[in-house]
């Protein structure tokens, strides 16, 4: 636990803003992944920076940008101090080197903004299922895919609204390859005919590949940045959603790692070259239309082996792949729950006597996680051993079926149609391995995008408040009045007529009504399954209930995470939970490192610290 007070003799209330930012550092670094272990022996005296350099993106130039001039000081670092030549580029980075996150960038702005595009799906999705209602009232039918809400269709929207200031820059990109290709022709025309003409041609053929190198580069860094910012959006979306589950939600904490950590990593390869699998078939298009005024009809013939003969093989391994990952997901999830409830009932295991057979139900999920996993890297080496051969082999084999064709004609063959057509081939083939890629990249996306739309449409836990007329001076701080909650989390108000027909095996209170006063010490006693902990559980919100006040709960096997509290009533808290005993074992005192779920801490430690963050 990191509390934000400075740990001073004299005066320990006296908080410090370097402590301050210190264990708020420490805090960001223990949510920054749910792999993320803070052990026992991680240095808590690292120095922290109190205030990161600004990013140099953000007051950078056009042309800084343009050029990518501006990480240049981050990572020209030298190292302090140092007086040799060896020595003046270490290579290190220290935290304090590093710049500030943007604001457009961070966790926070980004699921501000994942949560307004996902709102706004659903309201679009609500406002068609209303119409097709209205329509189908007299004749039912089966509603259209348009009225249930899809997070990859609200994913694609941003995508496009966002990036729309890429579109002139392809066409900038598309126009300059065109282009490249027809002035290479054009220039060896120019050296054939002895004009004057070979410096303009030469001029617009390096302009042009400026050109291509400057805007490919943009495209490349635009896109991709907005694939991390997705990833980005989507883990803090998953985060959040983890905080709002229900107890007894079906969702895994091995489920939720593999959807924080591999299928959000899926959104980079579909975001960097989604464009392509538009511009692609357009680029294809208009190759098309050039070669065919430059060499002829037979031009036409070396795309549609390109298209109808080449093409597919790689398209076919794009599918594939998405398939076997989707396979794979389901592996990892069955494996990791495995073994998260081998850990979580390690103790019942042990007194049970259940290791082997957990070892084999743990070896044999492995086992097919494994083998699902090597299905996919030898589709991935075979294919990307056939898409080598195939980039490699199909510029020529496309280029020699033109000129035979054209030959077989009686058409001729001059430079310019040579080089002209040499030149588009290779363009229409970078092309279509573009448009390969952006087919596996969104195949393996989508998956990924239904696996976490499923996790966010999970059930939360809903906290129900209804303030009934309280007076101002009353002593009442909470009223819980006629409740029966079920164990399926539904409450309802009972009357009378309708108290005879309630399941008594899906009821876990019935028909409650208490009042706690202010002050007041109330200890709740009772049998075995007599309600207790369901009593709890209302109280916590764990289940919907009626009540006006806000409720701290201290659970009888607590969640600790690495964390700071407010520290108004820090001094009054550890000493009302006998904390202070504690902060004297403990290596760096108040100020050591809790761990992921408290892993340095014991039971009781365990136990009062969760205690006093409820107070």
């Amino acid at each position: 636990m990191s509390p934000p007070t400075e740990n001073s003799e004299n005066n320990k209330t006296n908080v410090g803003k370097q402590e301050f930012k210190k264990n708020r550092w420490s805090f960001v670094k223990n949510r920054s992944s749910f792999a993320t272990v803070l052990s026992e022996e991680s240095n808590t005296n690292e120095d922290w920076p109190e205030e990161r350099p600004p990013n140099p993106y953000e007051n950078a130039s056009l042309l800084s940008k343009m050029f990518f001039v501006w990480p240049y000081q981050l990572m020209k670092k030298k190292k302090t101090g140092s007086k040799t030549a060896d020595t003046a580029f270490d290579g290190i980075l220290n935290a304090s080197d590093l710049p500030d996150v943007l604001n457009t960038d961070s966790s926070g702005e980004k699921l501000f903004n994942f949560n307004v595009m996902w709102m706004a799906e659903k309201r679009r999705a609500e406002e068609v299922m209303k119409g097709h209602k209205i329509k189908s009232a007299n004749n039912p039918s089966i509603a259209p895919k348009s009225a249930y809400p899809r997070l990859g269709r609200a994913l694609i929207r941003d995508y496009i609204v966002s990036l729309w200031f890429l579109q002139p820059v392809m066409i900038v990109l598309s126009s300059a390859k065109l282009l490249q290709a027809v002035s290479l022709g054009k220039l060896i025309q120019s050296f054939q005919d002895g004009g004057s003409s070979s410096y303009l041609w030469a001029g617009i053929l390096v302009t042009s590949a400026a050109v291509v190198l400057m805007t490919n580069h943009q495209v490349y860094f635009f896109t991709w940045h907005k694939g991390m910012q997705t990833r980005i959006a989507c883990i803090a979306a998953i985060y959040d959603k983890t905080l709002r589950l229900k107890s007894t939600s079906d969702s895994s904490s091995g489920n939720t790692i593999n959807l924080a950590t591999n299928d959000v990593d899926r959104f980079l390869n579909a975001s960097a070259f989604g464009p392509y699998i538009v511009w692609g078939p357009l680029m294809l298009l208009l190759i098309l239309v050039i070669g065919w005024l430059v060499i002829g009809w037979s031009f036409a013939v070396g795309i549609a082996l390109m298209i109808f003969g080449i093409a597919p093989l790689q398209l076919n391994l794009s599918k594939k792949f998405g398939g076997l990952r989707s396979k794979t997901a389901r592996a990892s999830d069955a494996r990791v729950n495995a073994m998260s409830q081998a850990i979580e009932g390690i103790r019942v295991v042990k007194m049970m006597g259940y290791e082997n057979i957990f070892q084999e139900r743990i070896t044999s999920c492995r086992k097919d996680e494994v083998d699902a996993i090597k299905r996919v890297y030898r589709y991935k080496v075979s294919g990307r051993a056939m898409s080598e051969a195939l980039f490699f082999v199909t510029n020529i084999v496309v280029s020699v079926v033109i000129f035979l064709v054209t030959v077989g004609s009686g058409g001729t063959l001059s430079l310019v149609n040579v080089y002209t057509t040499l030149a588009l081939v290779n363009t229409a083939q970078f092309e279509i391995a573009l448009f390969s890629r952006a087919v596996a990249g969104l195949s393996e996306c989508a998956v990924s995008v239904k696996r976490i739309q499923a996790f966010l449409e999970s059930p939360e836990q809903v906290i129900q408040n209804v303030h009934d007329t309280f007076d101002i001076d009353s002593q009442i701080q909470i009223r819980v009045s006629n409740v029966t909650c079920h164990w399926d989390n539904t409450c309802v108000d009972l009357v009378p007529a309708i108290d005879e027909n309630i399941v008594s095996e899906n009821v876990a209170l019935h028909n409650i009504d208490i009042e706690f006063q202010k002050g007041e010490l109330t200890c709740i006693i009772g049998g075995v399954g007599s309600g207790k902990s369901a009593f709890l559980s209302m109280l916590a919100g764990m289940v919907r209930f009626r009540a006006d006040s806000t409720i701290a709960y201290a659970s009888q096997e607590p969640f600790i995470i690495d964390a700071s509290f407010d520290a108004c009533f820090y001094e009054r808290v550890i000493t009302a939970c006998g904390l202070n005993a504690d902060f004297a074992q403990l290596r760096d005192g108040e100020f050591s490192i809790a761990g992921d779920r408290g892993a340095s801490l014991s039971g009781g430690q365990k136990a009062r610290i969760g205690l006093a963050r409820a107070f």
